[in-house]
């Protein structure tokens, strides 16, 4: 077979692939360019040279996978020219195809070569818009990365209205998280969702970083704020279990024996001390 056409490639390059809700993502790219190419001069060493030459990506590639998101949505890995052949031959009329780098310093998902359904980033987001990632009395939602200034569903509750959360949409700042238990606003209303998203960071290592900021009238009803798979115990830290619990209680106890023992032996001190008085003035 001839292959003397061109096609439309879109390279998506620095991210990875994720699992969620059975569904493959491929998360926190960097960069997505359109190259056309002829068919007869592909290969896999061609496609390595134009993620180099035409995209500007500088990073080792180890793996390239390919998508016809238009026919049977199928993901297939690209081992050598052989499957760039085989890709070609099944375009069939669809002259665009998606070609996805995995470079040394991102781990992939072990996937098979054939047969997973497959939805990028864009096409996510132009489903749903926005990325629905808020959690809320202990609901447990994985963290995914968000570039920076797009848009985050987040979820803050009040103290007193704990019934009626608020649902606020606010912009991110790559994988900072909207995390902040504070209290009051300013002008006494409730603190703006981007003071809450600039007042608390999740640090890489899993900590908190926050800042010691409250905002207007002291005695307001404090304000929780949760997004990003984020949950309340990553501000008040996590509750404890019940042997937790126990053991607190038998420290306590044993700590109020010891006082009680140390007030005996203070009351038997101060009576043996009395009696020797009155011995004395009576001899």
């Amino acid at each position: 077979m001839a292959l003397d056409l061109k096609i439309m490639i879109h390279f998506h390059y620095g991210g990875k692939f994720e699992e969620s809700d059975n569904k493959i993502y491929y998360i926190s790219e960097i960069g997505c360019t359109s190259v056309e190419c002829e068919c007869d001069r592909l290969s896999l060493p061609e496609l390595s040279a134009i993620l180099k030459d035409e995209c500007g990506y500088k990073s080792n590639v180890i793996e390239l996978w390919w998508n016809n998101s238009k026919r049977s949505g199928e993901l297939r890995r690209i081992i050598g020219d052989k499957e760039v052949i085989d890709m070609v031959a099944k375009l069939g009329k669809c002259k665009s195809i998606h070609v996805y780098a995995i470079d040394e310093h991102m781990k992939s998902l072990t996937l098979p070569h054939v047969n997973h359904r497959f939805v990028d980033t864009s096409q996510v987001q132009n489903q749903k818009e926005k990325a629905q990632l808020s959690t809320i009395n202990g609901g447990n939602v994985k963290p995914r990365y968000l570039p920076p200034g797009s848009l985050c569903r987040v979820r803050v509750q009040s103290l007193k209205t704990s019934c009626h959360p608020i649902s606020m949409e606010a912009q991110t700042q790559g994988e900072q998280a909207p995390i902040k238990e504070t209290q009051g606003g300013k002008d006494g209303k409730v603190p703006d969702i981007a003071e809450i998203f600039k007042a608390t960071r999740k640090k890489k290592d899993g900590t908190l970083e926050k800042k010691d900021k409250c905002f207007g009238r002291q005695d307001r009803d404090r304000v929780i704020c949760f997004g990003l798979g984020m949950k309340s115990k990553d501000v008040r830290g996590p509750e404890p279990s019940k042997a937790d619990l126990k053991a607190q209680l038998q420290k306590k106890n044993q700590h109020i024996s010891e006082l009680e023992s140390r007030l005996n032996n203070i009351e038997r001190l101060e009576t043996d001390h009395q009696k020797k008085i009155d011995d004395a003035s009576c001899s």
